[in-house]
């Protein structure tokens, strides 16, 4: 079992501490990230860039998903980390 961390994140003059937990893949992570109850994983694409994907299939409202600016703001974080 993964230990919980916390990731603080400032998006619109807000700050906000998500939890997330690192997954080790291959020769890489994948950090899964908790935003309002929903699990977003943050990996790296071919090109190297991070991206943001959901498992959960019951999503059927896109109005329930994350903004994109906090998805941006999210993985700005999880880079400064990882270098």
């Amino acid at each position: 079992m993964e230990d919980m961390l916390t990731l603080p994140v400032s998006y619109r003059d807000t700050e906000y501490n998500f939890p997330f937990r690192i997954i080790p893949q291959g020769y890489t992570y994948r950090f899964v990230v908790t935003v309002d109850e929903l699990e977003v994983i943050f990996e790296r694409d071919d090109s190297g860039e991070l991206r943001a994907l959901t498992v959960d299939s019951s999503i059927t409202d896109r109005m329930r998903l994350p903004e994109p600016g906090l998805l941006a703001a999210i993985a700005a974080v999880i880079d400064s980390l990882m270098q």
